[in-house]
């Protein structure tokens, strides 16, 4: 994915992509960007590394910058019926796949942002 994002990016001379071997931002210096965007990330981590990345992202942001983020809920149908289906499809498996969702509540990202001292506008 990374290969295929560089390639389609090479025009755009303010973008860069980097692996992260850990649930820090510290290849990153403080005061770097002016947002953080994560989109269908943190459902493929546990609880520990999605509050890792979080309470990370004030420290990467220049003043006033702003955090999107997102996780698949539990509390709408949507969200519960693909809960449902994991279960019935990865119930008898010894290891889960790597692709396996996670599910989280919206007080549970609020709180996340809450303990990183990261300003809450929006919680969804």
């Amino acid at each position: 994915m990374i290969r295929i994002a560089r390639q389609r990016t090479t025009h755009l001379e303010n973008v860069q992509f980097e692996v992260l071997e850990h649930s820090l931002l510290d290849c990153f210096s403080s005061d770097t960007f002016d947002g953080v965007y994560r989109c269908v990330v943190f459902m493929h981590l546990d609880q520990e590394d999605i509050f890792g990345y979080v309470q990370e992202m004030p420290r990467v942001l220049k003043p006033g910058g702003l955090v999107l983020y997102d996780a698949p809920k539990l509390n709408c149908e949507a969200g519960w019926q693909r809960f449902q289906w994991e279960i019935e499809h990865y119930r008898t498996k010894a290891c889960l796949p790597i692709h396996h969702s996670r599910f989280a509540m919206p007080q549970e990202m609020c709180r996340y942002a809450e303990k990183a001292d990261l300003a809450l506008l929006y919680c969804l």
